[in-house]
């Protein structure tokens, strides 16, 4: 089973992740346990993406006439199962309310990516300001030279 992790690609490129309180997290979210967030797919690591709706007009481009951001995303293939706590944890637990929509997972151990690609993430159309949360993001899978030809970094 892959795991996914987004990130910025104004971010520096990550060879090892180090569990850790996430800067940008849901008010009741867990400030105590240092984690790796990742998700069981790439639609729920973008869901599960803070940094989506809180920089989307600082970051944003437009691509092929789209509105949107580019992002890293690394898989992971090598998860010790043991050290993985589950969406149903997390939400028994009272860590992430919204595990069960973003499939967040937590690994509490040190973990090198299996790989790393990059997309282009389409803005979705918000119905207002607050909506926080959106059922399905449109992405496209992008090659690095794209992103470093000046569109984004």
């Amino acid at each position: 089973m892959a795991f996914f992790h987004v990130q910025s690609v104004e971010d520096e490129y990550v060879d090892c992740f180090v569990p850790r309180i996430p800067k940008t997290r849901l008010i009741l979210e867990d400030d105590v346990i240092p984690r790796i967030c990742l998700s069981d797919s790439i639609q729920g690591a973008l869901k599960g993406s803070q940094y989506l709706l809180q920089k989307r007009d600082e970051t944003s481009v437009f691509r092929q006439g789209v509105k949107g951001i580019y992002l890293r995303v690394y898989s992971f293939r090598d998860v010790s199962l043991k050290e993985l706590v589950t969406p149903e944890e997390l939400v028994e637990d009272g860590l992430v309310q919204d595990a069960m929509f973003t499939r967040e997972h937590w690994y509490l151990q040190n973990l090198k990516p299996s790989d790393c690609f990059y997309i282009f993430v389409e803005y979705p159309v918000l119905a207002d300001e607050k909506q926080f949360f959106t059922e399905f993001y449109r992405f496209d899978f992008v090659e690095e030279s794209e992103i470093n030809e000046g569109l984004c970094v």
